[in-house]
């Protein structure tokens, strides 16, 4: 397969779900798989995580023509409810990037009462669910030192030792942010953890190849958008 002319990734960046509530971080199953079905219907592929890895460090793996990279931050216990099911009847990919500091807790850095799924409840993912960094106390990046970072996020990954969940070394920055006039040294951070690839926000498409595998931007899909808003940022990217 050749590369395309305007050939892009998007990246989706997902929450929570709910049976009826919606709101900027809720979708609901409806609205879930209504997204899906557009993406099935309109050509989209939805490719894992270490698909993404094998075209960053292989360099010459090429992606589809139309990827999608499906994502959720936190890890909450309505992805247990809602998620797995889906992804255990659709066979899709999916990565949830997890705060392994509230791992069987709730989202108390925002004060949230949303309980986090346990690491029993994790390991009962579906073998298509993956599972990255996301720091380990859910902070900002671009609070930290280099030093502090390198700790925030060796302390992330070490949580995952032992534990018998399908781990890839990615990362979602918490809240989006990192240290924007440090880049050059985050990058080298995570290169020598072993971080493969990063995510922030953004809410542009990602031109492929990936050449700035530390900053690929998502989507932000939220529940109190319409579907015309999904199928905009699916085409275009962000709305202005």
């Amino acid at each position: 397969m050749s590369i395309f002319k305007f050939h892009r990734i998007r990246v989706l960046m997902y929450h929570k779900l709910s049976y009826a509530e919606s709101d900027g971080l809720t979708v609901t199953i409806n609205q879930f798989e209504s997204q899906m079905q557009y993406l099935q219907t309109n050509g989209y592929d939805i490719i894992s995580m270490q698909e993404l890895i094998n075209h960053i460090t292989l360099k010459d793996e090429i992606l589809a023509k139309k990827p999608v990279l499906i994502t959720f931050d936190d890890g909450y216990v309505n992805n247990l409810t809602y998620l797995f099911p889906y992804i255990e009847k659709h066979k899709c990919p999916v990565t949830v990037f997890l705060p392994t500091a509230y791992i069987g807790k709730c989202n108390s850095w925002d004060e949230g009462k949303s309980d986090i799924m346990s690491w029993e409840q994790l390991s009962s993912a579906p073998k298509e669910i993956s599972f990255g960094l996301h720091s380990h106390k859910h902070v900002s990046l671009e609070q930290l030192d280099d030093a502090q970072i390198k700790a925030e996020l060796e302390q992330n990954m070490q949580s995952f030792e032992g534990k018998d969940i399908n781990f890839v070394p990615t990362l979602a920055y918490p809240f989006g942010k990192f240290p924007k006039k440090r880049k050059k040294q985050l990058a080298s951070i995570l290169l020598e953890l072993g971080i493969k690839a990063a995510f922030r926000i953004g809410n542009r498409h990602n031109p492929i190849p990936i050449n700035a595998p530390f900053f690929i931007q998502r989507l932000d899909i939220r529940g109190d958008r319409d579907f015309n808003d999904f199928t905009k940022k699916i085409k275009w990217g962000k709305l202005f």
